[in-house]
């Protein structure tokens, strides 16, 4: 009986050890797929999409894809996280990355339509949303994946310390750096950023000898803001021609006919991430992690761009209005904020690059 005993004892013992074993296996494989599910850089752009539609519609969000309402949620949940749910979906991190990449390519259409706004094409704002909205259902916007934006924007995401320089060699009498005024750009930030809290037209204030760009300003803006603080254009035509050059070794604004809207001008002049591009090589250029070590280190009259911490794709263009030992404030336009503190600003989903032009 003991004999007997005994040998049950071992047999339960090793069904035990095998159970626990397995268990751990099983875990160890949920937390490696749930792990995948939250990094996965294979993930494109129409999935994650899908993700943010299934989520709208299990709680009654009625944005549409392609709507400025869409554009709207989108830009308020990257600057400021403002829905705290969607938070809550295992890829939120991927989530937030399809957003960057469809603000800039939303955006973008809309930069390169408004330009029709003349009595010849006659566009309205609709049929320029209709076109913004057709450039985020083509094929290269919707196969585009994580791991795709990464190769792209790598030297903006990959940052091991809280602060990462740029290898741009720069010369100590940089030109643009020794003609900058921060004074009169911050100037003309405050004067036409508009208020974001104002229910009048100011909301919407903008200097009226630049085009606006309704749903796209920021960068615009931002250029306006460094050309009235002296820094110069550069490749600016002797003789405009209505449209949008794309360029990033250019950047000028050309006024085509003060009765029309529809100027000549560089994408680097009113994109994201080709003033990025142009100005990377023309100002001393850092990355930060936290808003502490950007307050810590910017300056009255420098420009930050948010991006996404995973792939560093920038998105979003503002200037720093004032600065003290512990706070930063800052002008931009599209989400207008005049003075606005950056503390407001979500630093889970972004990182900071610094333009610095006081140095």
């Amino acid at each position: 009986m003991k004999k007997m005993n005994k040998r049950t004892y071992k047999f339960i013992v090793t069904i035990m050890l095998s159970c626990i074993l397995l268990s751990f296996n099983v875990v160890d494989a949920v937390a490696n797929d749930l792990n995948k599910n939250i990094t996965d850089t294979s993930l494109t752009m129409e999935k994650l999409q899908n993700m943010v539609l299934e989520y709208f519609e299990s709680n009654n969000i009625p944005y549409q894809v392609g709507t400025l309402e869409y554009l709207d949620y989108i830009t308020d949940q990257l600057l400021f996280g403002t829905d705290q749910e969607i938070k809550k979906l295992d890829n939120y991190d991927m989530i937030t990355a399809y957003f960057a990449h469809y603000k800039n390519i939303f955006e973008d259409a809309v930069i390169t339509n408004s330009l029709g706004l003349d009595a010849q094409t006659n566009l309205s704002t609709t049929d320029i949303t209709s076109f913004a909205a057709e450039s985020v259902e083509t094929n290269d916007f919707l196969n585009t994946t994580i791991e795709m934006l990464q190769n792209e924007f790598t030297d903006s995401a990959e940052i091991n310390d809280d602060l990462f320089i740029s290898n741009n060699q720069l010369t100590q009498a940089n030109a643009i750096i020794t003609s900058y005024s921060p004074s009169a750009a911050t100037n003309y930030a405050k004067k036409w950023a508009g208020n974001e809290n104002s229910s009048s037209s100011d909301y919407h204030k903008s200097n009226p000898n630049y085009i606006y760009f309704s749903d796209g300003d920021c960068t615009n803006f931002v250029s306006q803001c460094l050309y009235a603080g002296k820094v110069p254009m550069s490749g600016k035509p002797a003789s405009p021609y209505p449209g949008i050059n794309s360029s990033t070794t250019k950047w000028y604004y050309a006024e085509f006919n003060q009765l029309t809207s529809c100027d000549e001008l560089t994408t680097s002049w009113c994109r994201v991430v080709d003033f990025n591009k142009y100005f990377t090589n023309k100002a001393y250029k850092y990355t930060y992690k936290t808003r502490s070590s950007l307050v810590s280190k910017c300056e009255l009259g420098d420009v930050i761009q948010l991006a996404h911490k995973t792939t560093g794709e920038p998105y979003h263009t503002i200037i720093v209005t004032y600065k003290s030992a512990n706070s930063v404030l800052y002008c931009g336009h599209t989400s207008h904020r005049n003075n606005a503190s950056i503390t407001t600003i979500n630093e889970s989903t972004n990182n900071f690059i610094l333009f610095d032009f006081t140095h």
